[in-house]
């Protein structure tokens, strides 16, 4: 099927930068809804 392909991105390193740049995303939004100074890691 057309489509089903992996682009090239996803196998570049760019790829990975792009997985830790939505973690930290992820980690100031978590911040900014905890208010928290610093980021928090449940179950660390």
């Amino acid at each position: 099927m057309n489509g089903q392909r992996t682009p090239s991105f996803l196998k570049s390193p760019l790829s990975q930068q792009s997985h830790c740049y939505g973690n930290n995303l992820r980690v100031s939004g978590n911040r900014f809804l905890t208010g928290s100074p610093h980021p928090r890691h449940p179950g660390s």
